[in-house]
């Protein structure tokens, strides 16, 4: 196991995580020295004022019947304060006198340390003493992380919450803004120091116009003199609003951005149980006692690790759908349709030999706690899948069964009633009833095909956070939900109302709590995670798709071959009973006997009644289960999917010689974009099926 398996542990424990509050704070590089006093008072004061707003809505302090349901009940909430720490106000909001006990530090800096280090003076100015500013102070306050211990040996912290971008030295206005966007990005509210003059798209007034951008709201605290704290924030119409700051006002808006009172409200009888609805699920999900942890599994942050389940089958019926696919889809004919399919395979799986891993001491906490989401999601929705769909094919088998006995039992009629016909009845009676219980568990007890869907969804959101966290990046949820009806409109999300907003919540609570780890965005640090997430993401999802649409290839054919075959025979059955029926018909014209006779006795003609019969049903099973597991229209979208990845990817090989970890996240996030729509049209068809089965 790795140095960071509390995460999975916890994980394991309760997939609910802690309260995170991420406080990004920005301003001016020069502060006025008279000012100065004030803007410490008045940053410490803010900072009291937050987090005496975060006891009253704790789940463990508080009696927030909402904290309660969204976060662990067992940890206080974390403030996480990020800062670029560059002069003036970026450390001033940052100095350990001010900053409230027990908050996190984190920082994203726009250049690599030593060279971010430039733009500061080199020692202390002699004639003014100034001390604040210099590359010693700069120092310093990474030394508080443990990222740099000693002046003559780089040490690098691996717990350290610390991005080192890209940036151009060359262009360093540019440098600085998307080190302010990317800051806001991570932030749920901006303290921002500065004169507030929005005039331009630089320097602080670029994290506040991104922070309105995203909602986030902003403190302003004014460096010019006798001006009051005030806060901007948009309301549910997206409407910006400038107010003199309160305890109220931020109280509130923290609920909106912790809480998602937005959302989660009373107002009437319609939301207070859509509330309760996204409760019930975060209840299950909290609930479910199917996973645990394998202490001696290490994490290979592509699909293994040492979150599994319990058990791989909750019994022998949800082994129905994999031996299923077994007996028609066998391994040498799944191999054989791939080569088929993909000419290329074999050069793409050359490419792909040398799959370079993650080391474990290049993982990260954060890395960790991204990863141990998505293991907990991925499991669960293998759980729901393999009930639900060995669910449907029972279904459909004991349906064909329960008709072939009824047939069966009619072919016994006599009076008096016999054993033989009395068993048949009773084999019936259990079969409807078997078939009434498994759909009652699929559909209403445990909600198989639900939960399968929301969790597969689930999972495949958090699979790209995980991979982009190594990019110090998030991915689709930068912008927390603040109405349904944006919610409503994520195509991304699975298409039930509370299903779209509870995972939206979720995986917003998982992004804040994760975070980010050390991630030093060196050319070689790129070439190694580039080459790590082409050939373990990408074409790990590549080589998947290909391999299922070989699969459900050689499932659909096998069914059609079935299905024709058995409805051939039935005509072939059936000619062959016209026969037999025309050949008796004429003897008895010829003969003209009394009595007549039959040159094809009962023995023949039952078993000839009894199969045009059962074969019809037999057929019929199969054309259902190919109907409603999709296997054509699976087969197609995988390789429409597979094709669409291999661009990207070459794409991110061949077309950029020269790495930018901006455009690296851009490209990236466009795969995961893929990925994820592709996802909620396969989710798309199977959510139809729901009333087929």
């Amino acid at each position: 196991m790795n140095n960071h398996q509390d995460s999975y542990t916890t994980m394991v424990a309760n997939p609910l995580v802690p309260m995170t509050l991420r406080i990004g704070v920005a301003g001016h590089l020069d502060l006025p020295e008279v000012e100065l006093q004030r803007l410490r008072e008045e940053i410490e004061a803010t900072y009291a004022d937050i987090r005496r707003a975060l006891q009253a809505i704790s789940p463990v302090e508080s009696k927030n019947i909402i904290a309660k349901m969204l976060y662990d009940n067992d940890i206080e909430p974390i403030m996480r304060i990020i800062s670029s720490l560059a002069e003036g106000a970026d450390r001033l909001c940052i100095e350990p006198d001010i900053m409230p006990p027990h908050a996190e530090l984190a920082c994203i800096l726009p250049f690599p340390a030593k060279q971010y280090a430039q733009d500061f003076l080199p020692r202390e100015n002699e004639a003014t003493g100034k001390k604040s500013g210099t590359v010693a102070e700069f120092y310093s306050i990474l030394q508080r992380f443990g990222y740099y211990t000693h002046k003559s040996r780089v040490h690098y912290n691996r717990k350290a919450q610390v991005i080192e971008l890209d940036g151009d030295p060359n262009r360093r206005t540019q440098a600085y803004i998307d080190c302010s966007r990317l800051l806001v990005t991570h932030s749920d509210i901006l303290i921002a120091v500065y004169d507030g003059d929005n005039s331009e798209d630089k320097g602080t007034a670029a994290a506040v116009q991104a922070a309105w951008l995203k909602g986030i709201p902003v403190i302003h605290i004014s460096t010019l003199p006798m001006e009051e704290r005030r806060i901007y924030r948009c309301d549910q119409s997206s409407n910006k609003k400038s107010q003199t700051y309160t305890a109220e006002i931020l109280q509130d808006e923290l609920s909106r951005a912790l809480l998602f009172t937005d959302l989660l409200n009373d107002s009437n009888e319609s939301n207070s149980a859509f509330k309760q609805e996204i409760f019930s699920r975060f209840k299950h999900y909290q609930a479910d006692k199917h996973l645990c942890l394998i202490a001696d599994e290490s994490p290979d942050y592509d699909n293994a690790g040492p979150i599994k389940l319990k058990k791989e089958y909750k019994s022998f019926a949800t082994q129905a759908f994999d031996t299923f696919k077994r007996m028609i889809a066998r391994k040498e004919k799944v191999d054989d349709m791939q080569k088929r399919l993909f000419s290329e395979t074999e050069n793409h799986r050359g490419d792909t030999q040398n799959q370079e891993g993650l080391p474990e001491k290049k993982a990260t906490p954060s890395q960790d706690r991204y990863y141990a989401a998505y293991l907990y999601a991925d499991r669960l929705a293998n759980y729901y899948s393999r009930s639900h769909r060995s669910t449907f094919v029972l279904i459909y088998l004991l349906g064909a069964a329960a008709l072939t006995a009824a047939v069966f039992a009619l072919a016994f009629k006599t009076s008096p009633v016999t054993w033989p016909m009395l068993v048949l009845v009773l084999i019936e009676l259990a079969l409807l009833l078997t078939i009434s219980k498994l759909y009652q568990q699929d559909r209403h007890d445990q909600k198989y095909h639900k939960h399968w869907l929301e969790y597969r969804h689930l999972s495949e959101v958090l699979r790209p956070m995980h991979y982009l966290s190594l990019l110090g990046r998030t991915y689709s949820i930068e912008q927390p939900p603040h109405d349904n009806s944006k919610i409503s409109s994520r195509t991304e999300i699975d298409h039930s109302t509370a299903g779209r907003t509870w995972q939206s919540i979720y995986t917003h609570t998982i992004n804040r709590w994760a975070g980010f780890s050390v991630c030093q965005l060196s050319q070689s640090y790129q070439k190694h995670i580039r080459t790590f997430l082409t050939t373990t993401w990408v074409d790990g999802q590549i080589n998947y798709h290909r391999k299922n649409a070989a699969m459900m290839s050689v499932s659909a054919q096998t069914l059609e071959k079935w299905n024709h075959g058995l409805f051939t025979t039935t005509i072939l059955v059936v000619c062959f009973k016209l026969i037999t029926v025309l050949i008796d018909l004429l003897h008895q014209q010829l003969v003209h006997q009394a009595i007549q006779t039959m040159i094809f006795p009962g023995e023949i003609a039952y078993p000839l009644a009894l199969l045009v019969i059962v074969l019809p049903i037999c057929a019929t099973t199969t054309f259902a289960i190919r109907h409603h597991a999709e296997f054509d229209i699976l087969a197609q979208r995988s390789i429409t999917l597979g094709e669409a990845l291999i661009l990207k990817r070459n794409h991110v090989i061949n077309d950029q010689p020269a790495l930018i970890s901006n455009q690296l996240a851009a490209d990236m996030k466009e795969i995961a974009d893929i990925t994820t729509q592709e996802n909620t049209n396969w989710l798309e068809i199977f959510k139809v099926k729901q009333s087929e089965c």
